[in-house]
């Protein structure tokens, strides 16, 4: 099988935008090249105490991201072939919207074929065991692991579709669902993913939870992920579709009622999904959000929508480029 892989050229500072940004065009996964030094806390974190020589750090990365080619020369992407040109034009056009916030760099694109696919596990050598305070997240895989310090171990397998947890958006989602969940809630997760926030509901005391995601691939890793941490079949349901249209998504989580919906997602869509949110939303539920970059116009667009839903602002929470706001309903 040959692969696309289009190579963009970037600050270490903003990788993470970067990837975010791609994957609004329907990328999965990507590979990131630095030669950011390791820094202690992720020498803990690894369990290790050797640190590899490295290059001097000269703040240049490089984030890839692959498409399958098919049998016409086009790139398939979430199922939809394209042409290659059409496709890094969708490229610079998001990145274009990007830089008018912060600095991308270069943005300088590369566009090459490969048919190694190796690259599709290669990230499971970075993935290792990390806190979130008294949670502990580790690789499903790992069978030694040190939990003394941990109140909760949370096992994920994300496969290269969907991030490891490690972002500064879900750290902020996972200490707001500690800070405002009560025992036997019912949550609404919307954009799943591998379901680390829906677990992670469920082991912090939840009873119920619906995830929704608009990618095929995370029924499949939410399934997973909850056999692995032992979650009871009946506590957990996940569903693919578009809760901003009337789609199946839609219907059923209109059936319900939540005690908190949490979404990690972009701030445009978050945006539109505040204006409709109120109708998945107890009396008085609490609304958790990430996913929005640390620019005050941003900010103040999700505050403002919030507001003109009707909700109460409870917290704006910063890590590193990124803002988390939580809000209650009315």
């Amino acid at each position: 099988m040959k692969w696309l892989k289009i190579k963009i050229k970037t600050h270490t500072t903003v990788t993470e935008m970067i990837v975010m940004t791609l994957a609004e065009i329907g990328f999965e996964g990507a590979q990131i090249e630095d030669n950011q030094p390791i820094s202690a806390a992720d020498l803990e974190r690894m369990f290790a105490d050797i640190v590899p020589d490295m290059p001097d750090d000269d703040g240049v990365a490089y984030v890839s991201v692959f498409a399958v080619i098919t049998d016409s020369g086009k790139a398939e992407l979430l199922g939809t072939e394209l042409d290659v040109s059409i496709l890094v034009e969708q490229i610079e056009a998001k990145l274009a919207e990007l830089s008018a916030f912060i600095d991308i760099g270069g943005g300088d694109i590369i566009v090459s074929e490969t048919a190694d696919i190796d690259w599709r596990d290669n990230w499971k050598s970075y993935f290792t065991p990390f806190a979130v305070d008294d949670i502990l997240i580790v690789p499903s895989w790992e069978e030694s692991i040190p939990t003394e310090a941990a109140t909760h171990v949370l096992r994920i397998d994300p496969g290269a579709v969907f991030g490891t947890g490690q972002h500064e958006t879900t750290k902020i989602c996972i200490r707001e669902l500690r800070k405002h969940l009560r025992r036997g809630d019912h949550v609404l997760d919307i954009g799943c993913g591998s379901g680390i926030l829906s677990i992670t509901a469920l082991l912090l005391g939840a009873d119920y939870v619906l995830a929704v995601d608009i990618d095929e691939h995370a029924a499949e890793a939410v399934q997973h992920n909850s056999k692995a941490n032992a979650i009871a079949s009946e506590k957990l349901d996940v569903v693919i579709g578009n809760i901003l249209v009337a789609d199946e998504s839609c219907l059923i989580a209109k059936e319900k009622q939540f005690d908190i919906v949490v979404a990690n997602i972009i701030t445009g869509t978050l945006v539109e999904l505040t204006a409709i949110v109120h109708e998945y939303m107890k009396n008085g539920a609490v609304f958790i959000t990430s996913g929005i970059i640390n620019d005050e116009l941003q900010v103040e667009q999700v505050l403002i929508a919030m507001k003109a839903a009707g909700m109460t602002i409870v917290d704006v929470v910063r890590d590193s480029d990124w803002v988390g706001v939580t809000a209650r309903g009315g």
